[in-house]
């Protein structure tokens, strides 16, 4: 079904274009919603979230007409054919309708043949071109798919020939050959992701985690990268950022943003300084990066403002990508770079973001930002602190328990790359090649991390995922997704289906070693923490035990032979009462055992219904028979007496008096199924 929009202060619009195509209406084919001026028609746009396919406007109409509901339109990123129709046909407004982004023109009055031609025209070029533009995207996530697995291998093997125990053999020329691998892989990775960030900008589909952001500790982190850059260059680079409040962005973005325009200033500059500077305006907070580089001539600012890159052949060559990506990650912060130049003295790149303003909730629970992890140009000085890294892991492993990782991808160079990072931070790692060996050895294991990639033939990632939270929980069994596939989709999907995080290859290796690091350290927290409830539980049950012990097990009527029978209770009556009796008796003892509940109980007796109830493992029918007033109308009185009979065999290691309270209760209930 294709949805137009039409934009006519006009009454009789409606009822005319209903009339006439009611058939396409009443087939499904086409759905018509209307709006009397251009504030309306933008309204509807919203509440609609993409569902209209194209715009069919009038120019005059009250509040706002149909050219300044182009512009708008055009600022709110809608990508949408748009027809105008109207009876102000000078070559004036039809020359600004074109230009404002219309793509065809109909004259009122209009004949309804040539209005239903028009139409089917331009939804039919609407159509194909979005159909262009999915194979586009289709073949982008792909190739950018493809072109992640090799880098992460080429990236990974180079930095674990840098960092393995014998890489002191290694001669200075090939320890430089060998970075200089790694930073051009780094570089074509920047240049896989800036693609894709740029498919998810143009289509509208990134969106923003805004947070209370400190400006100086993000801006030391981007400058602290950077260096690498400078090379020999007599560049210096300043900052000069007084005290101001955290502002409101999102951190990795802005993070992006101030990378990309002090990146571009050192392309463009072979000597001076470059300045990051902010200052508190009305509004928010003002950021410059000032350069002493070579300068912009007007023609080349001009153009640089509407959002393109123009990179003269005397200047420094590449794809030009930074600068689009920063004007749109701007927009979505609802900012703009203003840009001025003096040529050949240098260019200054400005920009404003709002204060946090307390929106952030409690400013003491905001965490620092994350390091910056930027690769450097080709050719770079690689001053990378390569030791203090070393140094770091080395603290974090000595000494600890060695954790058991399982490495699940089915490409053969990255089982390898995670072997070298993994076992040289001290970390036992297992390698499947497919989920279902993956499965196989997840049922012969006990790993404490799963590092999964999505894309396998046979099983997929997801797969594997969804089938491991069925056995265990998140904190019990953390899985990382490790993945060349940039799609937000596929990501969320991961997530959903219970992994603990995710990291798009190829990642750096310091990354990757840190989240390995947290979430086996949460998981160890949530281990004591279970051990702690255990040792509780356990005490628990012992005073249970005793206190069970104590209390006879059924009516002092029931075992009196000087009552008389009508004072008695019957046998049936008696053995319910039992029921509960022995029960508690049989769980309390089999817990008594450190790790064992109830669940194993059921599980390894076979007798009784273990069911998944979000996350959580029950025994509904068992629990039945814990307390009286829940026993069923008709009880399993096999399966209690041969649970019974099932822990006294399995527990022979306890105490006489432990066993024997549960052995006489058993003996009282045998004895009044037998009278």
């Amino acid at each position: 079904m294709m949805t137009i929009l039409v934009v006519d202060d006009e009454a009789d619009m409606e009822p005319l274009l209903l009339r006439r195509f009611r058939k396409q209406l009443r087939d499904g084919a086409w759905r018509f919603l209307f709006a009397r001026d251009g504030e309306m028609a933008l309204e509807r746009l919203a509440s609609e979230r993409g569902a209209v396919d194209l715009v069919a406007t009038d120019i005059k109409m009250p509040r706002m007409d149909g050219l300044t509901l182009l512009s708008e339109m055009r600022k709110a990123g809608y990508d949408l054919p748009v027809v105008v129709i109207s009876a102000f046909g000078d070559m004036a407004n039809i020359r600004t309708a074109m230009n404002r982004g219309a793509v065809d023109f109909l004259l009122k009055p209009f004949d309804l043949n040539d209005l239903e031609a028009t139409l089917k025209k331009v939804l039919a070029t609407y159509q194909e071109r979005k159909k262009t533009e999915r194979l586009k995207e289709n073949f982008l996530a792909h190739v950018s798919h493809e072109l992640r697995t090799p880098l992460s291998g080429i990236i990974g093997l180079s930095d674990a020939l840098l960092t393995q125990d014998d890489s002191a053999q290694l001669s200075s020329g090939v320890r430089k050959d060998l970075k200089l691998i790694s930073a051009s892989g780094r570089r074509l990775s920047r240049l896989v992701c800036d693609l894709m960030d740029f498919s998810l900008l143009q289509h509208g589909e990134m969106q923003l985690r805004c947070t209370a952001v400190s400006l100086d500790s993000l801006a030391r982190l981007v400058l602290d990268g950077i260096r690498p850059l400078l090379r020999e260059r007599s560049v210096s680079l300043e900052m000069d950022i007084p005290s101001l409040p955290d502002l409101w962005a999102d951190e990795d973005r802005l993070q992006q943003i101030l990378y990309n325009l002090i990146g571009n200033a050192v392309k463009f500059t072979q000597a001076g300084t470059i300045t990051l500077s902010a200052e508190q305006v009305e509004g928010g907070v003002l950021l410059t990066v000032a350069d002493s580089g070579v300068g912009l001539s007007e023609a080349q600012r001009a153009e640089l403002q509407e959002n393109r890159e123009l990179a003269p052949q005397d200047r420094a060559g590449g794809l030009g990508l930074g600068l689009p990506i920063t004007h749109q990650l701007l927009a979505l912060h609802e900012s703009r770079l203003e840009i001025a130049s003096n040529t050949p003295h240098g260019s200054r790149f400005s920009f404003t973001l709002p204060l946090a303003d307390g929106r952030a909730g409690d400013q003491s629970a905001r965490q620092e930002p994350l390091p910056l992890l930027k690769e450097p140009a080709v050719g770079a000085s690689m001053r990378l602190d390569e030791k203090e890294v070393e140094e770091v892991w080395k603290h974090q492993v000595d000494g600890a328990p060695q954790a058991t990782i399982l490495v699940v991808d089915d490409e053969p160079v990255n089982l390898r790359v995670a072997a070298h990072q993994l076992r040289h931070a001290g970390y036992r790692v297992v390698m499947a090649a497919s989920g279902e060996e993956a499965m196989g050895i997840m049922e012969r294991d006990s790993p404490h991390l799963v590092l999964l990639d999505l894309m396998m033939p046979g099983m997929n990632g997801f797969e594997v995922c969804r089938h491991l939270r069925e056995i265990y929980d998140h904190a019990a069994l953390p899985i990382l997704v490790l993945t060349a596939s940039h799609r937000p989709s596929d990501l969320v999907r991961a997530l959903s289906l219970g992994a603990n995080d995710y990291l798009v290859k190829p990642f750096f290796r310091q990354e990757l070693l840190a989240r390995i690091h947290a979430h086996l350290q949460v998981r160890d927290n949530e281990r004591l923490k279970w051990e702690i409830g255990r040792r509780i539980e356990i005490e628990e049950a012992m005073r249970r035990l005793l206190s069970l012990t104590d209390k006879p097990p059924i009516s002092s009527n029931a075992m009196d032979p000087s009552r008389s029978t009508s004072a008695q209770v019957s046998p049936k009556s008696d053995m319910r009462e039992l029921l509960p009796h022995i029960m508690q008796l049989s769980v309390t003892l089999w817990e008594l055992q450190d790790g064992e509940s109830k669940i194993s109980l059921a599980e390894q007796s076979g007798l009784w219904r273990v069911q998944l109830d979000r996350d959580t493992y029950r025994t509904r029918t068992l629990d039945k028979y814990l307390e009286p007033h829940t026993v069923p109308t008709h009880p399993r009185w096999n399966n209690v007496v041969k649970t019974a009979h099932f822990v006294l065999a399995q527990r022979k290691a306890c105490t006489p008096a432990q066993r024997g309270a549960l052995q006489a209760a058993l003996d009282q209930f045998e004895a009044l199924m037998g009278r």
